[in-house]
């Protein structure tokens, strides 16, 4: 998912509650091993529920091959991780896969009521993805727009270089810079 897509797929009241605004962003990313990260930093106090982490929460991503995502969000008083494990199954079939670990212990036993919305959120993301394949069945011209757009570059070319460092029988050599991207979402 490129960056922006925040503030036009993640739309539950329960996410956000001012109406949709479009703010800009500015982000720093840096290269880690097979991947790279989005570079901690504050959230907006507007997301009720990063307010249950306490004040002062802060994220960071990092995107690594084969198909991971690790979310960071921490507050002064609880920390919460998010882990993301996408698999190929076929050509045409992944499976997505999703925990979450949070650090304050009244979360467990809230966990079945959490789950609808979780679920709710994640199907969000669910069903822009498959809107995406619908549309690239049609095999479109694809126009990459500038930063928002810079980290599927991004996954293309640390999958390339990891491809052609195992055909080449060398070791991985991350070909991203540190990097500040800036879009409005």
């Amino acid at each position: 998912m490129d960056p922006t897509h925040a503030g036009f797929v993640h739309t539950s009241w329960w996410f956000k509650h001012q109406p949709r605004k479009l703010r800009p962003k500015e982000k720093q990313f840096e290269p880690i091993e097979l991947g790279w990260r989005m570079v901690r930093h504050p959230l907006p106090p507007q997301n009720l529920v990063y307010k249950l982490l306490g004040r002062h929460v802060e994220t960071e991503i990092c995107y690594k091959l084969p198909g991971l995502r690790i979310e960071e969000v921490h507050g002064d008083r609880h920390a919460v991780v998010g882990l993301t494990a996408i698999t190929p199954i076929t050509d045409e079939a992944t499976e997505v896969h999703q925990i979450f670990w949070a650090s304050s212990g009244w979360v467990a036993p809230l966990a079945p009521l959490l789950k609808p919305f979780m679920h709710t959120f994640l199907d969000q993301d669910r069903q822009v993805v498959v809107k995406q394949r619908e549309g690239l069945v049609h095999k479109p011209r694809l126009m990459l727009i500038n930063d928002a757009d810079t980290q599927a570059r991004w996954w293309m070319r640390v999958k390339d270089e990891w491809i052609a460092a195992q055909g080449e029988g060398r070791p991985f050599v991350n070909p991203l810079e540190p990097k500040t991207l800036r879009w409005r979402s």
